[in-house]
């Protein structure tokens, strides 16, 4: 949590495709962002990763196939100026484009944009489940709509599952995007939120089923 670890985290998931972390108690810093690889499964373990650098994606899946990232601890750096607009890149992880993408048994605190975005229709498979994200709160986010851009999860593609996840502090719950294909939302918990929607979905969107979810 005090020197930079990127290089050496990049290095480490260039050389494996399978990546473990050790326990809780370590605290990775970051300040770029870090490529991963298509058939790579990372488990930190409860191990945290914090962002500190502004507009700075932590992990980059565009366009891969057969991701896994589980049982992390995601930490958003708080920015000096919130940048309130849907190409904002102030979120834990990005996969457009992206096939076969699990991303679960997180915990995300204080990104200003979201905990995982997948934001081209080209994106198949999207897992967000048993995920806890914490947003930055209305002290960040006031009681202003025009600051909207903030959500759990902006999920766009086809066949997207966004379930058993504890959305909080943020503008909205999650984004299913325009034109998605078979998307379901099912059994979450979405509470607390400042400005806008719980579930939004967008114009265009094929088959949604919304379950169970409070």
């Amino acid at each position: 949590g005090i020197a930079d670890d990127t290089a050496a985290i990049q290095t480490a998931l260039n050389s494996k495709k399978h990546l473990h972390g050790v326990s809780p108690d370590y605290n990775f810093r970051v300040t770029n962002t870090i490529r991963l690889q298509s058939n790579q499964y990372i488990d930190l373990r409860g191990a945290k990763i914090t962002q500190s650098t502004d507009q700075k994606i932590i992990f980059n899946a565009d366009g891969l196939d057969n991701v896994r990232i589980v049982n992390g601890h995601f930490i958003g750096k708080t920015e000096a100026t919130f940048t309130n607009t849907p190409s904002s890149l102030a979120m834990a992880i990005r996969a457009n484009g992206a096939t076969d993408v699990v991303v679960d048994g997180n915990i995300f605190e204080n990104f200003h944009y979201a905990a995982l975005g997948s934001m081209t229709i080209a994106a198949r498979r999207i897992s967000f489940t048993n995920n806890r994200v914490k947003g930055p709160g209305a002290s960040v986010l006031g009681v202003d709509v025009n600051r909207r851009n903030c959500m759990g999860a902006v999920l766009l593609g086809e066949n997207i599952l966004f379930s058993n996840n504890e959305v909080y502090d943020t503008s909205s719950g999650v984004i299913i995007g325009e034109s998605t294909k078979n998307a379901i939302v099912a059994n979450n918990l979405l509470h607390d939120l400042i400005n806008e929607h719980g579930v939004y979905v967008d114009s265009g969107v094929v088959n949604v089923a919304l379950i169970g979810n409070t």
